[in-house]
């Protein structure tokens, strides 16, 4: 991963903001509004001209990206 790639960078951000900072959120429509601020935000620290346009870009596919949290861990190293 290049975290000086604006969509790499993109990508990460709203996977981090969906699994900490709007994991609690009350409805997917809060919780899309929630990642969505936060990601921008901070892919904008680093790409202040395209950041939100990266998050856009990025956002559903991201948001869809469960890896490495898929199944029941069985077969996951990471648990």
């Amino acid at each position: 991963m290049d975290l000086r790639d604006c969509h790499q960078l993109a990508r990460s951000e709203v996977r981090a903001a969906r699994e900490a900072e709007c994991s609690n959120s009350f409805t997917q429509f809060t919780a899309n509004i929630c990642v969505k601020d936060k990601a921008t935000v901070a892919t904008r620290n680093m790409f202040p001209e395209e950041g939100k346009q990266c998050v856009c870009d990025v956002f559903t596919d991201a948001m869809n990206d469960m890896a490495p949290f898929e199944g029941d861990g069985k077969n996951n190293p990471f648990f």
